[in-house]
């Protein structure tokens, strides 16, 4: 079944990208007047939405054309969006009803703790998770600054973000 998702994905790519809907959405999303970071978390509710009823790899097939062309029209760093998408990611992995970690957890858990049992203790869990993804959403740095070091990319050390008044903190 996983094999005919990632078909059906790579089909709807293809024929997507081979349309020009590429274009027209760039065009369509640089005339909107709507804040940058609110597509942005409409995305990230989507991904949160879709994570909950498919696989990664389909969800990455499907969205990938459509999303990374849009973060990088709206000036957005795609390492950084990468990194917010192995997140949601996480997150798919505890929601049900495809929720892998739940089961992983049955497996090893002692025969008096239920599957239900599991199910009510995971929203602190996600609840953690998306506090996270937010906490990266506000301050990108977390998230850029080592892989920036690793390639090279980044210039100067930075800590964690701008301050209010816009300044960053050097280390």
């Amino acid at each position: 079944m996983f094999a005919w998702l990632i078909f059906g994905a790579a089909g709807f790519t293809a024929v997507y990208s081979g349309l020009g809907a590429l274009i027209f959405i760039q065009q369509t999303i640089g005339s909107l007047t709507v804040s940058p970071w609110l597509i942005l978390v409409g995305m990230q509710i989507s991904f949160l939405f879709l994570g909950t009823l498919l696989d990664e790899g389909a969800i990455t097939m499907i969205t990938a054309p459509i999303y990374v062309p849009i973060i990088v029209a709206l000036g957005f760093d795609s390492v950084w969006f990468g990194i917010l998408f192995i997140m949601n990611m996480e997150i798919s992995f505890m929601t049900p009803p495809f929720a892998q970690n739940i089961f992983y957890m049955k497996a090893v858990a002692p025969p008096e703790v239920g599957l239900t049992d599991i199910y009510r203790s995971i929203w602190p869990y996600i609840m953690l998770y998306i506090v996270g993804m937010v906490i990266v959403m506000i301050f990108p740095m977390i998230a850029t600054w080592f892989p920036g070091v690793m390639l090279g990319t980044q210039t100067k050390k930075y800590f964690v973000g701008k301050l209010l008044l816009g300044k960053l903190l050097p280390i």
